[in-house]
């Protein structure tokens, strides 16, 4: 199991990788920016990114889900109430 953490963009917002190294998938928690350092993170452990989970809507927390979406494909994941705010 890989967990780590990064600070990413302006806002300094901390990101998680979560991944299984056996199954080579894992996610992204609150990846608010910097994408391309992200992803490569997650390459270098040989995690292909399935789910990006935000812990909640504040665009500090989301502003990088596009870029991440676009780029994986992955599914966001978010509490029921805050996705409407997406």
């Amino acid at each position: 199991m890989i967990v780590r953490q990064y600070e990413v963009g302006s806002f300094e917002i901390f990101c998680y990788l979560v991944g299984d190294e056996k199954r080579g998938e894992g996610l992204f928690i609150d990846p608010a920016d910097e994408a391309e350092l992200l992803l490569s993170e997650a390459e270098s452990y040989g995690i292909k990114i399935k789910y990006i989970l935000n812990t909640h809507s504040h665009i500090d927390h989301i502003m990088g889900n596009a870029e991440m979406v676009r780029r994986t494909q992955a599914q966001i994941l978010i509490h029921e109430k805050d996705a409407p705010n997406l």
